[in-house]
């Protein structure tokens, strides 16, 4: 029996960074480059693995923070894109600016 390739540790790893690249370009109007760029180098800054920082990014913008993320990297989505991520819950929400505009 052979292993899928499409399970197991490296898979997931890059799911989730694709996913953290969505976010980010969601969150920016960006580029997937622009937005692997900024992961990589906040994670750098901030001296976190790329994909805990990856992680804790998917799992905030979804807001479901699990208790198995690195803390220290949650702290860091909030610090860094917290704003863009409440942002984009309010416009998601109907109570962003155009939430009082009429039609």
């Amino acid at each position: 029996m052979g292993s899928d390739p499409t399970s197991g540790p490296h898979h997931d790893g890059g799911r989730i960074l694709d996913a953290a690249e969505g976010v980010l370009v969601a969150l920016r109007r960006c580029t997937l480059a622009e937005a692997f760029n900024e992961l990589a180098r906040t994670a750098r800054e901030h001296r976190l693995p790329a994909l805990s920082l990856a992680r804790a990014l998917v799992a905030v913008a979804e807001n479901q923070p699990r208790q198995e993320l690195n803390l220290d990297a949650v702290e860091v989505v909030r610090n860094v894109w917290g704003n863009l991520l409440d942002r984009l819950r309010d416009r998601r929400d109907g109570a962003g600016p155009m939430a009082h505009q009429r039609p």
